[in-house]
């Protein structure tokens, strides 16, 4: 190995952790890409988001920009594709971290609606870990789905801090 392909080789990286999830919800597709599609609801079926806040005045769409308070932390994060009631994708802003991308794609089935959600993670750490926060990261999100599912058909959900919403 040549010492350019050596050091481009040893040169830290952030690794990026990918997963992908789907639930079935028992509920018509554009109530649950109206409940989804308003960020200020995930606070309702995610456990590690206290609260988010929308930061544009206006209709929700292309370039609407949240802030959001987590457990462990604060983003911002904007609108970055919006085709109802099939699709919506979100992005951090620059300077918020970490950096994530995540996509909810909504396809409707004889009995509700088909979610399928894809997140990418930016991470600082050692590729080893990022390898187990990938994990963690996938069943997260996977229960934070089926939070996300217990509340829309049931109107309420317990959600894995305790916190009991409802709608």
């Amino acid at each position: 190995m040549c010492s350019a392909s050596r050091a481009k080789h040893n040169e830290p990286r952030s690794p990026l952790v990918r997963f992908e999830n789907h639930v079935r919800i028992d509920k018509p597709i554009d109530a649950v890409f109206a409940f989804v599609a308003d960020f200020r609801n995930v606070a309702k079926w995610s456990y590690s988001v206290q609260s988010v806040e929308e930061e544009t005045e206006g209709p929700i769409g292309l370039g609407t920009r949240y802030h959001q308070n987590r457990r462990h932390g604060q983003q911002d994060f904007e609108v970055t594709h919006y085709v109802p009631p099939s699709f919506i994708a979100i992005e951090t802003l620059p300077g918020s971290a970490p950096a994530f991308r995540m996509r909810f794609r909504f396809v409707e089935t004889e009995s509700g609606t088909m979610v399928l959600n894809a997140g990418e993670l930016d991470t600082v750490s050692h590729r080893l870990f990022a390898r187990f926060l990938a994990r963690k990261a996938k069943r997260d999100a996977a229960t934070n789905l089926y939070k996300l599912k217990e509340r829309l058909e049931t109107g309420t959900a317990t959600l894995q801090d305790g916190r009991q919403v409802t709608l």
